[in-house]
């Protein structure tokens, strides 16, 4: 099993789960977090247009990743998106934590997504 053969291919498989397991808990609490700071289903709308919208706005992404390290890529938008999520966390458990601030950090956890 290549699971427990190749050191290389273990560290891949915990960190891709590990990613996939964030962005999926992502998907979750930002929606909630709006509507807890907001109580308003417009708001979350519009903050999860934003953090899709790269999705349409970005069909050309596959072009400039093929330029680029796409293991150096990886890793860079994973820590990114990893330190937003605890930037919203900490900012949440603060209570300094806007609107504005979430659907920016919304903006760009979706562009790291692409």
């Amino acid at each position: 099993m290549p699971i427990y053969q190749s050191q290389a291919f273990r560290a891949l498989w915990i960190g891709n789960t590990l990613s996939v397991f964030g962005s999926s808990i992502t998907g979750i609490i930002i929606p909630l977090l709006v509507y807890s700071l907001t109580q308003s289903t417009v708001a979350m709308g519009f903050v999860m247009t934003a953090y899709m919208l790269p999705n349409v706005i970005l069909p050309f992404a596959g072009i400039i990743v093929d330029k680029v390290n796409r293991v150096k890529l990886m890793r860079l938008t994973d820590i990114v998106r990893c330190v937003m999520s605890f930037t919203i966390m900490a900012m949440g458990l603060n209570g300094s934590l806007t609107i504005h601030l979430l659907s920016m950090i919304a903006i760009i956890h979706g562009i790291t997504a692409v």
